[in-house]
Parts: structure tokens; sequence; C-alpha cells
């Protein structure tokens, strides 16, 4: 039972997010972005990191001047980025919002993942993306060996 509510939990927290972010969509401020403490970034139209939170960054463990300006792919590798551009792609596209699972290998090399919201937004020059993490962990040998 309490595995269910804590489901129902988790899915409300991510829907309220999700509105607490689309209401403010048409403003997502990269110096607002880069002082949070959440893990959340926003990427230019062509798919660059843009701004990333001061969270994020302390999660990496490397200061977030490291990866603005660099693809998924310069970050987490080909696969994994190969994989983030073309889901942002498809949003920016639709301009859509969209909360999926996604899973990464981290900059210490293990794998994580995580609930991720992923919104198509107003940059400049075209529609970029914003990125929020709801929850991750880092995923044990175990489970990598399923």
């Amino acid at each position: 039972m309490k595995e269910v509510q804590d489901k129902i939990t988790l899915l409300r927290t991510m829907y309220e997010k999700k509105e607490q972010v689309l209401s403010r969509a048409h403003v997502f401020e990269p110096e607002a972005i880069r002082a949070s403490r959440e893990l959340e970034w926003l990427k230019d139209k062509d798919g660059k990191m843009f701004a990333l939170s001061a969270g994020y960054s302390q999660h990496l463990g490397v200061d977030a001047r490291f990866y603005e300006g660099k693809f998924d792919y310069e970050i987490h590798g080909e696969g994994d980025g190969d994989r983030f551009l073309e889901v942002d792609e498809i949003m920016r596209k639709h301009q859509t919002a969209v909360i999926l699972e996604e899973s990464w290998t981290n900059g210490a090399g293990s794998k994580e993942r995580g609930l991720v919201l992923k919104i198509a937004t107003r940059v400049a020059g075209g529609i970029g993306t914003y990125g929020y993490i709801f929850r991750h962990t880092i995923v044990s040998d175990h489970e990598r060996r399923g």
C-alpha cells in the first residue's frame, strides 16, 4: 500500500511541478536557472547547453560553465547524447512538454536514471529545451547486469 501511495505522491508532485513550470514557461531566465538549487537546465535552439543550475553543477561535481555551449554527446557520450538530442528535436518541432524516464552516464562514468520533465520553450533565435530532473538514482552494478 505504501508503494502505491508513494507513486501517487510522486505523480502529483510531477504534475504540480509541470504546471508550475508551464505557468512561467515564457520566462526561463538563464540567471534564475543558474542560481537554482534544483537539477535543471536550459538548452538553446541548436541543442547546446545554455544554462545549468548550481544544484545540477554541484551534483555533477563540475563548474556549470564547463558544460555551457556543449551538446549532450559532449557531456554524456554519443549514445546518451544522441538519444537526448532526438527527444529534444521532436519536442522543439511540436512545441510540447514530456515527462519521461531517462538514463545516462554521469561524469564519473556511473549510470544514473531519473524522471525528467522537458519543455520546448522560446530562447534567443528560436525554440530551446528546458529540463528538470524530479528524482534520480545511481544504477547499481546488480541492476546493470539485470
